[in-house]
């Protein structure tokens, strides 16, 4: 990295308040189009704030959620449902992701390589995390994905993911109940 660069990263640090997601998954956006390209992105959209800013709960979430965008406006339609799906519940295993994601979005012939692929892209951009076989995603950017999917499907995540259990009560079988007794 040479002084240029040295220097508008930390100018990308400084507009993101330094907060850990946010610089997180602009970092992600600068391996891809590069760290001047991300700069110019960041004051495009408007994003950034001072750490001596004072912002409430709303304004701060709205800062994120832009940050957010510049990776979910561009996934792909199935990943964006894949990411939406895992924001349901706290944390999935690849078997439950591929159930919930054929009840939620009526698509019986989606498989598991399918799931496999749009979570290895979603990994990469940083909006979902893996911790040993289940992923999930980090509180802010799970609050993003549940107004995304309360938008998308025209009622509460609560009532959804109520729905969605009841679905799944008929799937699985008794020694998979595990997950629905986690989930209740």
């Amino acid at each position: 990295i040479n002084d240029t660069q040295l220097s508008s990263v930390k100018k990308i640090c400084k507009r993101l308040g330094y907060l850990p997601l946010a610089v997180e998954l602009v970092a992600v956006k600068s391996r891809t189009i590069g760290i001047k390209k991300t700069l110019e992105l960041l004051k495009e959209e408007g994003i950034g704030f001072l750490r001596d800013d004072h912002l409430d709960d709303e304004r701060y979430q709205n800062f994120v959620d832009k940050v957010i965008r510049l990776h979910y406006d561009e996934a792909a339609e199935d990943e964006k449902k894949l990411f939406l799906t895992i924001a349901l519940f706290s944390s999935l295993k690849i078997d439950e992701i591929l159930n919930i994601y054929r009840e939620l979005w009526e698509t019986p012939f989606y498989n598991k390589n399918e799931v496999l692929r749009g979570i290895k892209a979603l990994f990469i951009t940083s909006l979902v995390k893996r911790y040993g076989e289940e992923y999930s995603l980090h509180p802010l950017v799970r609050e993003f994905a549940l107004r995304m999917l309360e938008e998308k499907m025209g009622s509460s995540s609560s009532t959804i993911r109520s729905k969605i259990l009841l679905s799944l009560l008929e799937i699985y079988s008794r020694k998979d109940w595990a997950f629905i007794e986690r989930n209740l």
